[in-house]
Formats: C-alpha cells, structure tokens, sequence
C-alpha cells in the first residue's frame, strides 16, 4: 500500500518539506498528511500548505511543515511554493484584532465590557436596541464574540468595495433586531467596527496596528495587510475562485473590512503564531492569551441557528474534538478563514490527562472553506489519536476493543475487527470526513467475542472516514483512509 501511495504523490506532482525535531515517543504525521491533502489536491490541483506541532508536557517541540503545488497551477512555468510563500488568511485575521484588543486590556487602557461608542467620535455611530425605557449597548466583548447583533457582511459598497465613509452610513441607519450580548450571530462588520475602535484609541491604522504590535512581537515579519515589498509580492499565491478562475488579490469588502480578513501570512509565521496560542511561545504575552480565551457560552436559544458550537472565546472557536464520541473529551479551539481566492484553518488542543499539545494550520489558494476544516481537523484528531487510546476504553480490564482496520489505507475493501465481552446490541457505521452517515455494517446483537467485518468501498469517494462502534455504553471511533 505504500508504493501506492508514493504512486500517487509522484503522479500529482506534490512538492513537501518535512522539518522534524526529535520524535522518540511520538507518531510522524508525514504519511497521512500527504494521503489527505493527496485526495483535496488530486481534484483541484491548488497549492496547499500544512503546518503541525505537538509537545509533550516538559518535553522537546516537534514541527512538522508541508508545501504542496505551485505559486500558480501553470505548473509549467510557476516555482514551487514554499514555507515563505504568501497566502491570504482571510478570517483568521480577526483573531490578531482579538489580541491586538487583549493587549489594550492587559494595559489597562480600556475594559471588555466598555461601550464601543465612548471610544469613537461622534461622527460614528453605533447602533443601540431601545426596549422600552432601557437603551442596551454593544460593548468590546460583543463586538469580539460576535454577540453584538450587527448582521455578517451587509451589501454595501461600489463595485465590490467598501469605504469607512460605507460603513459610517450604514451603521447611522442600521436598526439592531435583537439586544446585544443576547445571541451569537458571525459578523465581519462587527470586527470591522472593532478595527476601527481601537485604532482609534492608539491613534493609527488597524492595517499598521496588527503587524506592529502583535506580528512584529511574535517575530512575523512576513505578516502584512499592506505595504507588502516587491520581493514579498513575488512571493505571493495566485488565488483561485471556487470555480477555477483566477481572483483578485484585492478582497472584495476591502479596504473597511482589512481588521476583519485583510492579513498576508506565510507557513512559517503561522507556526510561530500557533506556538504563542497553543501557549508554548508567549514571547512575554501570557496574560494576553488568557484574555484571548476567555470562553463564552454560545446558546443561540433566540438565534437563527440552530448548529450552535460549543462557546467562542475572543474571535475563536471552542467544540469537541471527537463529537461522534461521548467518552473522548478533548476540546478543540480553531478559527476558520476565506476570502475570494483562499481559504486557511488553524486548530489545536491540550489532551485533558496527558498535557500533550498539538496543533495544525492549513491554507490553500482555493476558496473552498469545508475542505479545508475537515483536513485539518483530521490531522488534528490524527494526532490525538494515540493519546486517546486507553483514555476512551481499557481493554485489558473492560474486555471491548474496536481494533485499526486492516489494510489502511485501502482499495476498495478492509477489514474491520472488534470484540465484545457479552452480549450485547452493537451497531458499526461508517461516516464521511463531515460526520455524514456513509453506511450501516451491522445493527443487531452478538455473543461475547472476537469479530470482523469488511467494508467494500467501491462506490464511495476517497478520502477520510470513521467507523464507529457502539456496543451497550461502549463507544470508539477510529479512522480510516480510502485512496482509489
């Protein structure tokens, strides 16, 4: 199966660089990385970069860096893209606004829990809900949570671009339908409205600000929203429309929304990045990361959406790792991005009992945000795999056991076995790399004992997939590669 998959990644043409440190007790991810970003690029041929880290508690930091593809995808005359190729991150900027805003509450400069409007001329107007004789406010937690009511990205602008004098007008005249803090609702402009509070406050742009003070800080000096030099611009992806054609490196709600989505980052920077939130490398920001997450709960009971996450804290997103599985309870915080020609995921963890630290970044110059999520999100729980084993069941002890099915990767058919130590109702199915139901293998009840089942994918789509067995209280879910 190996030669297979080396088939595969000489016949797509992918290009990878693979920097590790000293791994003696933990698992390389560099196989698997390169089977799932094999079957996302085998369809799309778009460049992709992938960054992990994991660190055990009082022990050594492993990095792993992957690039794949081209500045272009005329791959006949573009270079290779590299871990100091630019690419947009889109949303994930919002989460250097969010620390940007920690930094202004560590000092002391201004409160979450401040009215946005005492910090901005009175020639902005922020928008308030009068309920009978109380007037309720949006304050800077609102605006950093996406509980401030405003909607995501409101159509205004001429020819696709949006003025701060847009912006002004639009929030003179916008009515808010429900009370600040009451629901979460995602909103650009929300961020957008917070760049401008706070560049207010220090006296200069959110387009200066960001780098300055926290990209600057955390040594990212690749790390622009404007005033990228000729050699930056040089190296910088093409982006991609979702439909293939080339986009624009302008991103259509600019230039109000660059605190919202406007930052260029590079692989390496996102790892240096990723180490100070995973709180491995706070280059003397600690205080500022426990501000960044600070969780609040996301009930959405008077919201319009129904598939609320877990709780967000400023800018970012806190769930489940494994949702299909009730006993496994490592929490994931991740943030997602996209602009007209990108799309970029960032999403780490801290296992519960064993402290080990992992975590993943992946961009691409696709705008195609679900895949994204899922790859990444699958090497995470890649990654968490082995540290999970033992926490989820022991088998020694209980007597259940859901084995790694054999062969994996596969074409088209494996193996999966298990056992149970006495009768009991068990179910195993077979879900997609989204958590959709791909197939039932069995749903009756069985002796105690060993057993095994095959599963045929022959017509099934490759890529990641679950099996989950469920056996009176006893649940787990491994994961397996399809690769046709």
């Amino acid at each position: 199966m190996k030669k297979s998959i080396l088939f595969i990644l000489i016949f797509l043409n992918l290009e990878f660089i693979n920097t590790s440190f000293a791994n003696p007790a933990g698992e390389d991810p560099s196989s698997y990385v390169d089977s799932v970003v094999s079957v996302f690029r085998g369809s799309t041929n778009s460049a992709v970069i992938v960054g992990v880290i994991k660190m055990q508690p009082e022990g050594p930091m492993e990095t792993w860096k992957y690039t794949y593809g081209h500045l272009k995808r005329d791959t006949l005359t573009s270079p290779p893209v590299n871990d100091s190729t630019l690419f947009q991150i889109g949303s994930i900027t919002k989460t250097f606004n969010a620390t940007l805003l920690s930094m202004l509450v560590n000092r002391g400069l201004i409160s979450l829990y401040d009215t946005v409007q005492n910090y901005l001329p009175d020639s902005i107007h922020v928008p308030v809900y009068i309920s009978g004789n109380d007037t309720l406010v949006i304050r800077f937690i609102d605006l950093a949570t996406h509980y401030s009511g405003l909607p995501d990205e409101p159509p205004i602008g001429s020819g696709g671009m949006t003025t701060y004098k847009q912006m002004y007008d639009y929030l003179a005249t916008y009515k808010l339908t429900y009370p600040p803090g009451e629901c979460y609702n995602y909103s650009d402009l929300g961020f957008a409205l917070l760049g401008v509070a706070l560049q207010t406050i220090l006296n200069s742009s959110i387009e200066l600000l960001i780098p300055e003070y926290v990209c600057d800080t955390l040594s990212m000096y690749d790390s622009k929203i404007i005033g990228l030099t000729s050699g930056q611009m040089s190296r910088r992806a093409q982006g991609y429309f979702e439909g293939g054609g080339e986009a624009p490196f302008l991103m259509p709600s600019w230039p109000a929304y660059h605190g919202a989505g406007g930052l260029y980052s590079t692989l390496n920077d996102l790892l240096k990045y990723m180490k100070f939130t995973m709180r491995i490398d706070n280059s003397n920001l600690q205080n500022v990361a426990d501000t960044l997450f600070r969780q609040r709960l996301v009930t959405n009971d008077s919201c319009q959406m129904p598939n609320s996450i877990d709780s967000v804290g400023l800018a970012w997103q806190f769930a489940k790792l494994f949702p299909l599985n009730p006993e496994n309870h490592i929490r994931s915080i991740s943030k997602d991005g996209s602009t007209s020609g990108f799309a970029s995921f960032i999403c780490f963890s801290t296992h519960p009992q064993t402290g080990v630290k992992t975590g993943v970044v992946l961009v691409t110059n696709w705008k195609n945000p679900t895949p994204v999520h899922s790859l990444a999100f699958n090497i995470l729980k890649f990654m968490n795999e082995q540290g999970s084993v033992g926490i989820q069941n022991n088998t020694q002890l209980t007597g259940y056991e859901l084995n790694q099915n054999y062969p994996n990767p596969f074409n088209p058919k494996t193996v999966i076995s298990y056992s149970i130590p006495k009768p009991e109702i068990v179910s195993i199915r077979i879900y997609d790399a989204l958590g959709n139901l791909s197939a039932t293998l069995i749903n009756k009840k069985q002796n105690g004992g060993s057993y095994s089942i095959e599963w045929n994918g022959e017509n099934f789509a490759s890529g990641l997939y679950y099996y989950k067995i469920t056996a009176g209280k006893f649940v787990q879910t491994r994961r397996m590669v399809l690769i046709k």
